[in-house]
């Protein structure tokens, strides 16, 4: 197990790699929710899990949610409700208002986002968001030869 938010005592916490705590904050959960893939950039200074213990799965507390040793974000329970509004803040968009912004069916999108043509463009827990900016791919079909 890579990383493991808990709630004890009724605080988020974030148990990290290196052996540090994180406060579970709403910057925290939003860089967890986003980036959970390189979970060593998210940086821990409140406490150290393994003062007293040799293995994160051995912190008491209720275990929300965990990033396993393949870098696979596991959700038991949801502590990302309240943030899935504004996780998309300035800089990323949802599938639906990319879709909107371009005046393009949101199927569409999902297939480009799928092959991997909107540069940016991340699936986190089942829901696709794009860089606000990502410029709308060219078709394909033309390769910009003028005829």
């Amino acid at each position: 197990m890579k990383s493991r938010l808990i709630r004890q005592k009724g605080k988020l916490l974030l148990l990290l790699p290196d052996g540090t705590i994180a406060k579970a904050t709403e910057g925290v959960l939003k860089q967890l929710f986003i980036s959970f893939a390189s979970i060593d950039t998210i940086n821990g200074k409140d406490g150290r899990w393994d003062t007293d213990h040799l293995n994160i799965e051995d912190v008491k507390g209720k275990t929300l949610a965990w990033v396993d040793d393949n870098g696979v974000l596991c959700i038991k329970e949801n502590p990302f409700t309240a943030l899935i509004q504004n996780i998309v803040d300035e800089e990323y968009v949802t599938l639906q208002e990319y879709a909107k912004m371009h005046s393009r069916n949101d199927n569409r999108i999902k297939v480009l986002c799928k092959e991997g043509r909107i540069i940016g463009a991340q699936k986190k827990a089942g829901k696709w968001f794009i860089p606000k900016h990502a410029p709308y791919p060219e078709d394909a079909r033309y390769s910009g030869v003028e005829k």
